[in-house]
């Protein structure tokens, strides 16, 4: 005869499972479909992935936090921005140097605006972000010597990732970026759910 605490730990197991199923059936399409594409889709995949991270940060700061903003993309910006500068300037493609100072960056510069918006309220608060934005923006197209301005970087390839025996083709980035968003995914489903 099974305990009260065994019966509600596996109606606590299956609810959480009816409640991820359409997530892992996503999941799982996304895995096993993808690789049998052709190079543009898994390309286009890619892409759409990255601008999926991209959304669920903006979710979580205006939908949960409840913080508006019109220059959310200046962080995201700031991040490819660092990356792709170091690798195409100064010849630095590690995957770990160009994440982490484009992580650290693009933190610094959400501090400072942060620090900016948080003294005004109401809509001046979300002008005041949507002019940092676009002060980001004319840096990165005004700024020709370091971002190549309206034409952008080129000679963009892959991140070294350092492992030997190892080259990137366009599957597993696919599946490098995939990896990524659902530890974003649920990174921020943790949160969300959290006392904090």
């Amino acid at each position: 005869m099974e305990t009260a605490g065994i019966k509600s730990i596996r109606q606590f197991g299956l609810r959480n499972l009816v409640h991820f199923a359409p997530h892992i059936l996503i999941g799982i399409i996304l895995i096993i479909l993808v690789p049998f594409q052709p190079i543009y889709i898994q390309s286009l995949m890619t892409k759409i992935l990255i601008y999926a991270i991209f959304a669920m940060s903006l979710d979580f700061l205006m939908g949960y936090a409840g913080i508006m903003s019109l220059g959310h993309a200046a962080f995201f910006g700031v991040a490819g921005y660092t990356a792709g500068v170091l690798m195409v300037k100064y010849g630095i493609d590690s995957l770990w140097v160009g994440a982490s100072c484009g992580i650290l960056l693009a933190t610094v510069f959400a501090a400072i605006f942060g620090i900016i918006t948080l003294q005004v309220r109401g809509i001046y608060s979300i002008l005041i972000t949507f002019a940092l934005g676009q002060l980001l923006y004319s840096i990165a197209t005004k700024w020709r010597s370091m971002t190549n301005g309206d034409y952008g970087l080129w000679g963009l390839t892959y991140p070294v990732i350092n492992i030997p025996n190892f080259e990137w083709d366009t599957t597993y980035f696919y599946y490098f970026v995939f990896m990524v968003f659902v530890i974003c995914f649920f990174l921020l489903y943790r949160i969300v759910r959290s006392p904090f």
